[in-house]
């Protein structure tokens, strides 16, 4: 006897292809973008648009090519999951100013890698790693100034 398909791997697919249509749209209007004046250097407005656009349509084409296999969620635990992914998101926007980038970002990724299923102790040093890669990306390399919070003494 066959088994039915899985509801959910249909879902993924048709996210990841509406994923990669959304990319395709975000690269064309971010090509757009025209540099200021005298702005020759190699990063420019579109060069952030343009690396979000291919970290989403290759995360689009993953979902179409594998999509996973997922447990339904009952009505409480997606609420309950909500509720608190918004309440980490504002407490990382409060906490931004102050503390700064680095920990507001360790504190926020950390802690919802952890709500997802990962050790803590893993989920804590991907997200120090993440926040401070991060960092070093928005503010040194691409020169997008982000709140130095309490680090401010810091180099």
């Amino acid at each position: 006897m066959k088994t039915p398909p899985n509801p959910s791997r249909h879902q993924d697919r048709i996210f990841g292809a509406a994923m990669v249509f959304l990319a395709i749209v975000y690269g064309l209007i971010a090509d757009s973008f025209v540099p200021p004046i005298g702005g020759d250097a190699a990063f420019g407005p579109k060069t952030f648009p343009i690396i979000i656009g291919f970290v989403l349509g290759f995360s689009g084409l993953w979902l179409i090519i594998e999509p996973r296999e997922s447990t339904p969620l009952t009505r409480a635990e997606e609420l309950r999951a909500v509720l608190f992914t918004t309440i980490m998101s504002l407490f990382f926007a409060a906490l931004l100013e102050k503390l700064g980038f680095i920990l507001s970002a360790f504190g926020y990724s950390g802690f919802l890698a952890w709500r997802m299923g990962a050790k803590p102790p893993a989920a804590f040093l991907v997200a120090l790693f993440s926040s401070i890669v991060l960092y070093l990306v928005f503010d040194r390399l691409l020169d997008l100034t982000l709140p130095d919070g309490v680090l401010t003494a810091l180099p």
